[in-house]
């Protein structure tokens, strides 16, 4: 049996600002929401960090586009 190994912090950090930006740029997420998750996640913090930094430079270069007419669509009682 082979011994369990998580995934580096850095690692973890990448996958989970990926996934906020496919999320954000689906209509399930807004930026607002995500740095909020950013903030508020149980995960390390340096693992945390890293994910808002990564993410803030996807959001700088353009590839972070929210939907929020997708988002609405999903999210009906949220509309203000």
């Amino acid at each position: 049996m082979r011994n369990y190994h998580p995934e580096s912090w850095s690692h973890q950090a990448r996958k989970i600002s990926t996934q906020e930006v496919e999320c954000i740029n689906a209509g399930w997420q807004t930026i607002e929401g995500a740095v909020e998750f950013f903030q508020h996640s149980y995960r390390h913090s340096l693992i945390r960090e890293r994910a808002a930094k990564r993410f803030g430079r996807m959001l700088r270069a353009g590839k972070v586009r929210e939907n929020l007419e997708e988002y609405y669509k999903h999210f009906p009682n949220e509309m203000k």
